[in-house]
């Protein structure tokens, strides 16, 4: 999924909702060139605010991938729940 996290809040509360989940998650950016941990918040700052990222859950638990991606689909690029 492509988000775009807009602020340092949406960071700081993106992070908290990976944490949650007990699979990795991979926060990607620059055409996916740069692979990083979604639930460091230093990793996803220093990926930057405000431009877009793919999300990748790496769990076979279709059902709970489904609500993670519920979750953060606030910040998904080209949808009408998305921030703009």
């Amino acid at each position: 999924m492509k988000i775009k996290l807009r602020d340092i809040d949406d960071a700081v509360m993106f992070v908290s909702i990976c944490n949650k989940y007990p699979f990795d998650i991979d926060y990607k950016y620059c055409n996916n060139h740069y692979i990083l941990d979604a639930k460091s918040i230093v990793s996803v700052l220093g990926a930057g605010i405000n431009k877009e990222a793919e999300v990748d859950g790496l769990s076979d638990d279709k059902e709970v991938l489904d609500k993670f991606f519920e979750e953060i689909g606030l910040w998904k690029v080209g949808t009408e729940s998305s921030i703009t």
